[in-house]
């Protein structure tokens, strides 16, 4: 995942306090990058979409990775199948090969090749404060679990895909993170500047809260 915000400062404070997580420059990075981490494990980035690299106006987001065995081949067939291509594959340096697109569904993810099976999210999925899983938000799931399984590739089963009737809210993919305490940091969370965090749908895990960080940056917390 990659937090894109224009004000990584305020970002960074916020999951810091909220998560605990650890924000810092990678120093083994060739672009150095801005890295987040739970403890020893990489989950994550954290980029300024004001950047020359972005297009003007581009909102901030949490951007989701998936990987995939092959980008091109990939992508071909999610547009065959009725997706936008947003933009084509590119080397990524040593991160490997990168493509986005928008889905039948109106949902954005990026396609991921990984040069080296040891980029990504390294955690054990118990591993508290760190994500858990993804959740596709979408006005028809089983159309939609049967596009990423079919053209994608996803067998992921800590992934789960879910409708929007009835929410307040638009296609995406949801970032959900594993906590000790939803009420704690929901306290945390709230406390911090440009915060707020809200009930969302309980599942077969237990409650879900919905949080937005600082530019609106949105995913939820569970225990």
């Amino acid at each position: 995942m990659d937090l894109k915000t224009r004000d990584p400062k305020a970002a960074a404070a916020f999951f810091e306090s909220a998560l605990g997580w650890t924000v810092e420059i990678d120093q083994g990075s060739w672009r150095r990058a801005t890295v987040i981490r739970v403890g020893e494990h990489h989950i994550g980035g954290l980029s300024d979409v004001t950047a020359a690299v972005y297009p003007p106006g581009t909102p901030p987001h949490i951007a989701c990775y998936l990987a995939v065995d092959d980008v091109d081949a990939r992508i071909a067939a999610a547009v065959e199948a009725g997706a936008r291509l947003l933009v084509a594959p590119f080397d990524a340096g040593d991160d490997g090969r990168i493509a986005t697109l928008i889905d039948p569904f109106g949902a954005a993810a990026s396609l991921w090749q990984r040069q080296t099976p040891q980029r990504g999210w390294t955690h054990p999925r118990a591993t508290r404060a760190a994500p858990r899983r993804l959740q596709h938000l979408s006005a028809d799931p089983p159309a939609a679990a049967e596009f990423y399984r079919r053209f994608l590739g996803m067998s992921d089963p800590d992934t789960d895909f879910a409708g929007i009737a009835g929410r307040n809210t638009v296609p995406g993919w949801r970032l959900i993170v594993a906590v000790d305490s939803v009420t704690e940091v929901q306290r945390r969370a709230g406390g911090s500047p440009g915060g707020t965090g809200q009930m969302g749908p309980a599942n077969d895990r237990g409650a879900v809260v919905d949080l937005t960080a600082p530019d609106g940056l949105t995913f939820a917390i569970e225990s």
